[in-house]
């Protein structure tokens, strides 16, 4: 009963995660609760509606069909791929080396070598827009090792050299709180109480920006730390955000505003 509660929940967190229409989760959802107990078969077939109904094929869906078939064939990939900031689309001949989840997100990514930019790329599935397969076999990689990979990246982006420390401090009780209720990363040190009260929190990551958004959604009861190229782009975003709400900085040095004038740059 336990083991079936778990794997209800992790169903049920797929099921409310998944905002596309995507016909093979909601199969397997439905085959998974009919091997659970009641009530649970009810609640996990009921939570599948979450998930919206397509009418007709679906290029997203043909797309992950052609890359789950290359990656466990072995095989490579064709992919025409837009990426969030491109202008056009581009061709890439992948090999997959791995599917991943984003644990921040429902986004799945296809983690592979391209030979256009000769190294390992994450290519978010639903950027891809076209996907061929290929009977070409795959180009092994003695340098890609996906436990390492998982570890040290915060969702799904690779760095290009040695891992960023990231360190932030963290006040008021309910942020410390809930700070030290979870381990948000596998490489996070011990967190460290201050005399204050306030929390210093690490980790190393491959890639420290893409716990921008993350670290956004703490607001004032987070500050960077390290590294300073993190917390000069906070302080950036700072300085929009005020704009962004009609308060505009006087750099004036004999300004009334010249504490907020410093703080902003």
């Amino acid at each position: 009963m336990h083991e079936a509660a778990m794997l209800y929940l992790m169903a049920r967190k797929a099921a409310r995660q998944t905002h596309a229409p995507n016909p093979h989760l909601v199969n397997v959802l439905r085959t998974i609760a009919l091997k659970l107990h009641q009530p649970l078969m009810d609640r996990l077939i009921t939570a599948t509606d979450f998930i919206p109904q397509a009418e007709g094929a679906l290029e997203e869906t043909a797309v992950l069909e052609k890359i789950v078939t290359c990656w466990v064939e072995q095989r490579k990939v064709s992919i025409r791929y837009r990426g969030l900031q491109s202008q056009k689309s581009t061709v890439h001949l992948v090999s997959p080396y791995l599917l991943e989840p984003s644990l921040w997100g429902e986004g799945i990514y296809l983690v592979g070598y391209s030979e256009k930019l000769n190294r390992i790329v994450p290519f978010k599935l639903n950027r891809i827009e076209k996907a061929a397969d290929t009977t070409q076999p795959i180009i092994a990689s003695d340098s890609f090792n996906e436990q390492e990979f998982v570890r040290n990246v915060w969702s799904i982006w690779d760095g290009d050299g040695e891992l960023v420390t990231v360190k932030l401090r963290f006040r008021g009780e309910t942020a410390v709180r809930r700070v030290l209720e979870s381990v948000w990363h596998p490489n996070q040190a011990e967190p460290e109480r201050l005399p204050n009260g306030d929390l210093i929190w690490s980790t190393q990551v491959a890639e420290w920006r893409e716990m921008l958004p993350w670290i956004c959604g703490w607001g004032a009861d987070c500050e960077v730390l390290e590294p300073v190229t993190l917390r000069e782009t906070l302080m950036g975003e700072a300085k929009a955000m005020a704009e962004q709400y009609g308060w505009f900085v006087n750099k004036q040095a004999n300004s009334s505003i010249s504490a907020a004038s410093d703080f902003f740059g």
